[in-house]
């Protein structure tokens, strides 16, 4: 009985109807259809379907044989081929046999379950959408007995208090974003040509750290796990981008962030994690995978997250209980297609970690690692200790708020900043996060206390307005976060400080000069040139725009004055659209070869240097180009690798 796999269900009718003579008597003699029962029917198919005759067929079906078909229904009646097959065993592929005949006769004795159930056409095997998936044919499904879905429902007993309890706060994770969003305001984060922050931006940030940081052995980001996690979820929630130049900076979007309730920050936070590509197996467990193009790393923690809204708020679970529970009854939250021999999986010590018999050491894993790092860090779960090993977990009130929609009220008092007379700003500890990120935008850093100290300097005030926030928008901003009018002379001193940035300029032009001040009047009156707008600097030297230089240039010449000098522009001799194109391309470059692991000679200074060849809106144009690309290259070698894995199997 030769496979044939579908792309949509079949019936038991089509099924039956597409076999040849030979394995239709093969089916008929295997479901015991004697030929007065055919001969009864008008169509032979309608004696299969006879309710008397499908009870008699399940009551022959040895014990094993019947657990796989109610496993089949308790899937919903389609089940992913490699879930079925680990328990119930696997199907001979048509082309191990020299013959349709030796193939027929070897499926009179199936060799599992599984192949039993298929032979007989109780189950076909189809594919949905990616998946190979065992279904249950439609007109069989109501003549079967009823059988309730598997069960979804953890079975958990919450245990006492344990001796050692460390507590979570949203509060830790919101200072340590605040810490990232100042660093990247101020120039001090670049991004590597793999989208990591670089040595220098992790030494940075240590130094605004609340704890004594050991950094000699920190030279990549993935040595400090915690950096590397702020940095993809402040990246997914946007509130971090990348400049043309690889330098990380904060997004608007992180200003209204602040205002946010704290809910809704860290719900802003959870979300960020959740879209990321930030991975605890990685990051933190050093496992490798080397083939994983389907691997669906954001459902597979919304799943986990969904789990967990099955815990009760407040009480304390055991973290291996709560690991066995989930591969009782949701074995496949990270690999839905139950194919667990495709990805190439090691750990840190290069031993291979393929197959369902090592769920422990992956899955395992990746649920301790999320429960006890990722959630515990954004304020979500409280961690309980059996000496130096987490035991039990909770969800403390931010996760019962997130995970259960319990109510929420940030009890945190909010407190004023205070700017005084000598032109410090005492920022209390309770200040919003709006108020401590704007006013690092403005004013120095002078001490770290429970109120931390800021200074107006000249210097502070002058980079604000080169960076184009006006006096007026800090005097406004001091006004209405201290409720109360600021010193005098605090506010003129400011006034005469921001007049004093408008006074120089530096700018890029390009000098006409002659060596006699007639010529320039020649040219001004001369209608053969069509002169731009010019400002003279001397009675010989006139400025113009730099970019008006080159059509100047080739009018003076068909006009018949002599030129010397270089005419070029530093602007490229590439169309824009030429550039976007050429941009785009290399992007892909890059980022394919990260992604297939090779090297490539694309350096981060040469993608910098082309990138700023372009305007704000062929970047984001180009980026786009290099992404859809790239999705349909991760959507080609998933397609292929998936057919490869079809093809052992089959």
């Amino acid at each position: 009985m030769q496979q044939h796999d579908r792309a949509t269900t079949a019936t038991f009718q089509q099924w039956f109807a597409e076999r040849s003579t030979s394995e239709r008597a093969t089916v008929t003699r295997l479901w015991a259809l004697t030929k007065n029962t055919i001969s009864a029917q008008t169509n032979v198919i309608d004696a299969f379907l006879r309710p008397d005759v499908v009870n008699s067929l399940l009551a022959s079906l040895k014990p094993h044989t019947r657990a796989a078909l109610t496993r089949v229904q308790e899937y919903g009646n389609a089940i992913p081929r490699a879930v079925l097959e680990r328990e119930f065993g696997t199907i001979r592929s048509y082309d191990q046999y020299p013959n349709p005949r030796t193939y027929l006769l070897a499926l009179s004795h199936p060799s599992s379950a599984t192949e039993r159930l298929w032979i007989l056409g109780l189950i076909q095997l189809l594919h949905i959408g990616t998946v190979p998936m065992y279904v249950i044919p439609a007109d069989l499904q109501p003549l079967l007995p009823t059988v309730p879905l598997r069960e979804h429902t953890l079975q958990l007993q919450p245990g006492p208090e344990p001796a050692t309890v460390y507590q979570s706060s949203p509060h830790t994770i919101e200072n340590y974003v605040l810490i990232c969003l100042d660093a990247a305001q101020q120039g001090l984060l670049t991004y590597t040509a793999t989208g990591h922050l670089n040595k220098t931006s992790l030494v940075n940030l240590s130094k605004h750290w609340d704890t004594h940081l050991d950094m000699q052995d920190v030279t990549r980001e993935e040595h400090w796990p915690y950096v590397s996690l702020l940095r993809a979820i402040l990246e997914d929630a946007g509130l971090l981008r990348s400049s043309a130049d690889g330098r990380v900076l904060p997004t608007r979007a992180a200003l209204d962030w602040m205002r946010l309730p704290q809910i809704g920050r860290i719900r802003r936070l959870l979300a960020g994690w959740s879209g990321s590509s930030w991975d605890e197996l990685v990051v933190l467990e050093k496992i490798h995978f080397q083939r994983a193009y389907n691997r669906d790393l954001s459902q597979t923690k919304d799943t986990i997250l969904t789990l967990l809204t099955q815990i009760a708020p407040h009480q304390w679970i055991n973290l291996a209980d709560f690991i066995t529970e989930t591969q009782r009854i949701e074995p496949d939250f990270a690999r839905p297609d139950g194919n667990y021999d495709c990805w190439g999986i090691t750990d840190r010590f290069a031993r291979p970690l393929d197959g369902f018999t090592y769920w422990e050491d992956v899955e395992g894993q990746q649920l301790r690692a999320i429960i006890t790092y990722t959630l515990h860090w954004l304020g979500l779960i409280d961690l309980g200790f059996e000496g130096n090993s987490v035991s039990h977990f909770r969800l403390n009130y931010m996760g019962a708020a997130l995970l259960h929609d319990e109510p929420w009220t940030d009890m945190t008092p909010k407190e004023a900043l205070i700017v005084q007379g000598n032109f410090e700003v005492l920022v209390p500890m309770y200040a919003t996060l709006f108020v401590r990120f704007q006013i690092r935008r403005i004013a120095e850093h002078i001490q770290q206390h429970e109120t931390s100290t800021y200074k107006l300097t000249r210097k502070s005030v002058q980079q604000a307005v080169e960076q184009g926030i006006s006096v007026e928008n800090m005097l406004r901003f001091l006004s209405e976060q201290s409720g109360r009018n600021l010193p005098q002379h605090v506010v003129v001193t400011l006034q005469e400080w921001g007049q004093q940035t408008t006074r120089l300029s530096l700018q890029r032009a390009v000098l006409l000069e002659a060596d006699d001040p007639l010529l320039l009047e020649q040219i001004k009156h001369d209608r053969r040139v069509r002169l731009p707008q010019v400002e003279a600097i001397t009675d010989k030297i006139w400025a113009l725009q730099e970019g008006d230089g080159p059509t100047l240039a080739t009018q003076l010449h068909k006009a018949g004055y002599g030129l010397m000098g270089d005419t070029t522009t530093s602007n490229t001799p590439l169309r824009k659209h030429d550039l976007t194109i050429l941009f785009a391309a290399l992007e892909f470059y890059a980022t394919a070869c990260t992604m297939l692991e090779t090297e490539n000679d694309a350096s981060n200074a040469l993608r910098r240097r082309v990138a700023k060849l372009l305007s704000d809106k062929q970047l984001h144009r180009a980026y786009r180009i290099s992404s859809v690309a790239l999705q349909q290259l991760e959507k080609q070698l998933c397609n292929e690798e998936s057919h490869i894995s079809h093809e052992k199997q089959t």
